[in-house]
């Protein structure tokens, strides 16, 4: 009901400014004085005279044509000089902050040889995974959670920890003993998390043997 009010209410106010604009040109003779002579200069203006402006127009552009041609042309040509030259004083700068940093730590690099130094894809992997600190300690984490569930038989006990009930120590929060806690039969929910992530493994490296 809302929405159908609002809008008869738009429509109402739209119909009424309309209505107004039309008493306008009845009520104001100024405004009806307007559209009589501007309708009187358009009837005046003859379609010759319009083609003949088209035609001048058109001389003028064709006149003016290799003016403007040769304009753009300096233009573009000024353009790539000058971008050519800010690429040389970024890359001049760049250079003097290289050199400057290294000064300043007191280490001794050939920025010219490492930069024009021909790597493999492998090594430049290797190079730009060597750079990033925070890819190899998740890649030291990845190895070692995947080293702990691959050897959890020999790391955990299974029947104590794993599949082992103890009543007294159920539903137990993260401690030094039980890292995530224990479920509702007292066992090792991180011991049971590696053991099943083992066959996780498998699963995964299975498939993507399979589909590659």
């Amino acid at each position: 009901m809302a929405c159908g009010c609002l809008i008869m209410k738009c429509i109402l106010i739209g119909f009424i400014d309309l209505g107004t604009d039309l008493l306008y040109v009845v009520v104001d003779p100024r405004l009806r004085t307007h559209y009589a002579t501007a309708a009187k200069r358009k009837r005046k203006e003859s379609i010759w005279k319009e083609l003949g402006n088209d035609i001048r127009s058109a001389f003028r552009s064709v006149q003016t044509a290799p003016a403007r041609l040769r304009r753009a042309l300096e233009d573009n040509k000024a353009n790539r000089a000058l971008a050519i030259r800010q690429r040389a004083e970024r890359r001049a700068l760049a250079e003097k902050e290289k050199l400057a940093k290294a000064a300043h730590t007191g280490e001794k690099r050939v920025l010219v040889s490492k930069q024009y130094a021909k790597r493999s894809m492998a090594g430049e992997i290797r190079h730009r995974f060597l750079q990033n600190k925070g890819a190899v300690v998740g890649l030291f984490i990845l190895v070692l959670l995947a080293l702990n569930c691959i050897f959890a038989d020999v790391i955990y006990d299974y029947d104590k920890q794993v599949i082992g009930y103890n009543i007294l120590e159920r539903l137990q929060g993260p401690s030094a003993a039980h890292w995530f806690g224990t479920d509702d039969y007292g066992r090792d929910l991180f011991c049971r998390v590696m053991y099943g992530a083992r066959y996780s493994l498998l699963f995964g490296l299975s498939t993507v043997a399979l589909f590659s």
